[in-house]
């Protein structure tokens, strides 16, 4: 079932039907996923720039191997901007979609404080109200994430997370949202829920 759920959300997500017409199927299979997960983190991420900064808020859960050391699960993330450095006031939207596994460096559940490398590849939707000759309004693009993770424990079923990153976007030529602005080094920070017992 949680296999089977891993590849019924992408497919939705890609499907050149009409959106409306999935997005209660969506929503629904996007629920029950993430309602069998083994590992959930609700995350923060702050992608720092000269010009603007952004700041994304996201979940990811995934299901672990036998050894509980490695997680592949599903990633959302979403952003939205009033103001671009280099552009002014306006509406800037960002959210991506994607696959992600993490590597536990522990040698138990249970172990408080370890590290992570979690790395997510899928795509991603920039848009905005602002328009330039020579840039669309939206524009759908692809990226990968990588991350070094510290991870705390603080009881059975909780522990926060965070650290650095680094983003690669390929594709986004929207006004004020172009490969430059969304890739680079980014933070994280979060809570992962989860059965941390031994």
């Amino acid at each position: 079932m949680k296999i089977a759920l891993l590849l019924v959300v992408p497919l939705l997500f890609f499907s050149n039907k009409s959106t409306a017409q999935y997005d209660q199927i969506l929503f629904d299979a996007i629920f029950h996923y993430f309602a069998t997960y083994d590992d959930l983190s609700v995350q923060t991420e702050i992608r720092p720039g000269f010009q603007n900064t952004f700041f994304s808020f996201g979940i990811r859960g995934g299901h672990n191997n036998k050894t509980d050391n490695v997680t592949i699960g599903l990633s959302f993330f979403y952003s939205k901007d009033r103001f671009h450095g280099e552009i002014g006031p306006g509406n800037y939207t960002n959210s991506h979609f994607g696959l992600y596994g993490e590597k536990k460096f522990r040698k138990k559940r249970n172990q408080k404080l370890y590290l992570s490398t979690p790395i997510t590849a899928g795509v991603g939707f920039s848009t905005t109200d602002q328009n330039a000759p020579g840039y669309a309004d939206n524009s759908i693009y692809f990226y990968s994430e990588g991350e070094l993770l510290i991870n705390y424990g603080l009881g059975k079923h909780i522990q926060l997370n965070f650290g650095p990153g680094v983003r690669i976007c390929k594709g986004s030529d929207t006004f004020g949202l172009n490969d430059s602005d969304l890739s680079g080094l980014s933070f994280q920070s979060g809570i992962r829920f989860g059965n941390f017992t031994q």
